[in-house]
């Protein structure tokens, strides 16, 4: 599993159509740690409607069967891995919950291979949250 509370750029500012490929310049967003919100839990701060979060890493070694994204959101997110659409969800739920990935997003995801993970989650009312990490799935 990609850890959780590790370091994201986040912006709350619209960015470019382009803003989840991997070659996207993030110089300008701010750093923090996921969980994203003001539920509790939270370890950066987000109150606005519109959240962009991305980070970039190398997929560890091993032989995933059941690759899924383990995602709490509130509301609407949809993820991308390095530029590719891989998933969505719409309201929210309240607690960490298994994702599918996309069959074309899951083939990047690969051991070794450099893996940009972004994320956008809108907000219309109530408390707020969004993180978002890996997990290979034993039993559903």
């Amino acid at each position: 599993m990609v850890p959780t509370h590790c370091d994201w750029s986040y912006t709350i500012h619209q960015p470019s159509k382009n803003w989840m490929s991997p070659s996207f310049p993030v110089t300008t967003w701010q750093g923090g740690q996921a969980g994203f919100g003001t539920l509790e839990g939270s370890h950066t701060q987000w109150d606005t409607s519109d959240i962009w979060i991305r980070r970039t890493f190398t997929m560890p070694n091993g032989n995933y069967k059941n690759l899924q994204f383990y995602v709490f959101h509130d509301e609407d997110v949809e993820i991308y891995v390095n530029g590719v659409f891989a998933a969505k969800a719409t309201s929210y739920n309240t607690t960490y919950e298994p994702l599918k990935i996309s069959a074309v997003a899951r083939k990047l995801l690969k051991s070794g291979a450099k893996i940009t993970l972004a994320a956008h989650c809108h907000q219309t009312g109530g408390g707020q949250f969004l993180d978002v990490g890996l997990v290979n799935v034993v039993n559903e």
